[in-house]
């Protein structure tokens, strides 16, 4: 099933929605420690190939088109290893890990956004807000709707703020 779909809320099944977030939670959780795992992991490498491939320009920068008589500068240094294949295939696998990390983040966040509503509606019903004579009519329908529209709108919101 669809993220999207697990965190619809249905006030019919508070009940179940109830019971199925916890593991909803834990599985989105998990799925963000994974990915700032691999993310730190890929800093970690990221590291070790700027480091090696240092040593690597500086013992031949000729290999790397420097033609001067002169050492090489530090500016130089610097930018070649910027260029670096290594580092540069690297450095874009590390992008894509805090892709993921922001990603599962907000998802994070998106099912505390539905904790909380599923808190509000549990209030309502206990105060029987969705009785049979409060559900009957073109308000209730309207404001159904309309909260529905509003939650995907405000998920939609969150995930695109997040992949910023």
């Amino acid at each position: 099933m669809a993220f999207k779909d697990d965190i619809k809320l249905d006030i019919t099944n508070l009940d179940k929605i109830a019971l199925k977030l916890p593991s909803l939670y834990d599985e989105w959780a998990t799925k963000w420690v994974n990915s700032v795992n691999r993310r730190d992991h890929l800093k970690e490498k990221l590291s070790v190939a700027r480091a090696e491939a240092d040593e690597e320009i500086r013992e031949l920068p000729e290999k790397f088109g420097w033609s001067s008589e002169k050492s090489p500068t530090e500016a130089w240094v610097s930018n070649q290893i910027t260029l670096h294949k290594k580092v540069r295939k690297i450095n874009e696998e590390l992008l894509e890990a805090q892709y993921e990390v922001n990603i599962f983040s907000a998802a994070k966040e998106t099912l505390h956004h539905v904790r909380g509503s599923l808190e509000n509606l549990t209030e309502l019903f206990r105060n029987g807000y969705f009785s049979a004579r409060s559900r009957s009519g073109e308000f209730y329908n309207e404001a159904l709707n309309k909260a529905q529209l509003d939650q995907e709108k405000q998920i939609d919101e969150d995930l695109k703020r997040r992949r910023k």
